[in-house]
């Protein structure tokens, strides 16, 4: 994880024009490609953004994907929401259930999380596994003597891979177990939320950029090993390619193709803040009760004919009723003998 402070506080968060973030420089570890590309849909990373304290969500609702030879920018936005609770909404002010990770850590509460640690839950009861594709835990496992196998262990014999596969497949496909898992985690009343702006540009393809990268990010790496034309070839003053034997095709050709391999196994994400300041929804009550006491009576006069002084004077005339009947009764006296 890499952190990054967005303080809505802080009186300048750019500087030189050049928005204030964090820069990565991803490896992927792809130079045996084509072994696997009968396997592989796809080569890249997941990056889920999220509040320091909660669980990741690697959704496609939350995260996001980076290519390989792709720069990634990611202009970041961040909304905080302030919902109401009842009788204007459905929300939790302060839901107690927190989530635990793998190496058995609390974290706070998110909807994302809550709804990982539900089905973890069901899918523990029914097939007696844990899937380790759900990063939330519930809190009962803690309780439990530890004793569950993992759903995908490789170290399973192969009926037991295919029974506890089809088994957490069948938990999360069940709408009961769906419907559940919905209604236990409600929303939160207060929430922060990260709006993303994601845009994708192709990684410099000119051979001195490629060298300077070289010098950059490869050199001193164990995977330098990959690249022992561009060690060998480049200046490591001016950053400068000097081909070693230009003459020499079959180098060239073993050059170009580590400057592929270059391409094909690096990506450069920029996530940064687009704003200093924190953007905030907030729901305000456009009714109150003394608004409902008066709209009542508005329609009261508009449809009926009635203010609050007639009712007033209804009031004191069945009052005034009352208690004439109930001295009639007291004056009645004895009868005479």
């Amino acid at each position: 994880c890499y952190t990054l402070q967005v303080n809505p506080n802080a009186e300048i968060l750019h500087t030189f024009q050049v928005p204030f973030g964090i820069q990565l420089t991803l490896h992927f570890d792809n130079y045996h490609q084509k072994l696997y590309d009968s396997y592989l849909n796809s080569i890249g990373a997941q990056i889920a953004i999220h509040d320091h304290d909660t669980i990741p969500d690697f959704s496609e609702k939350e995260a996001f994907g980076v290519s390989p030879g792709f720069i990634t920018d990611v202009k970041l936005v961040v909304e905080e929401r302030k919902r109401m609770g009842k009788p204007y909404g459905v929300c939790a002010k302060k839901p107690g259930t927190k989530v635990v990770t793998w190496n058995g850590k609390e974290k706070s509460y998110t909807i994302a999380a809550c709804r990982q640690a539900c089905m973890q839950e069901y899918i523990m009861s029914v097939c007696e596994c844990l899937d380790y594709s759900l990063a939330a835990l519930p809190r009962s496992y803690l309780n439990t003597s530890n004793n569950f196998t993992l759903c995908k262990d490789p170290k399973n014999a192969l009926p037991d891979i295919l029974k506890f596969r089809d088994c957490t497949q069948w938990v999360q496909s069940h709408n009961h177990y769906q419907n559940m898992c919905f209604n236990n985690c409600p929303v939160i009343c207060n929430s922060v939320y990260f709006e993303k702006q994601i845009s994708f540009t192709q990684m410099p393809r000119s051979q001195s950029k490629k060298t300077q990268f070289f010098l950059h990010h490869i050199k001193g790496k164990p995977f330098e090993k990959y690249y022992t034309y561009y060690d060998s070839t480049c200046n490591k003053t001016s950053g400068a390619i000097n081909i070693k034997n230009p003459s020499s095709f079959e180098e060239y050709k073993v050059f170009s193709e580590q400057a592929e391999l270059m391409v094909e196994n690096f990506a450069v994400v920029k996530i940064y803040a687009a704003e200093k300041f924190y953007l905030t929804l907030e729901d305000i009550p456009k009714m109150t009760v003394l608004d409902m006491w008066s709209s009542f009576g508005g329609a009261l006069n508009l449809y009926c004919g009635i203010s609050l002084i007639v009712i007033v004077e209804i009031l004191d005339a069945l009052l005034r009723i009352f208690q004439h009947m109930c001295d009639g009764k007291m004056k009645i006296g004895p009868h005479k003998k």
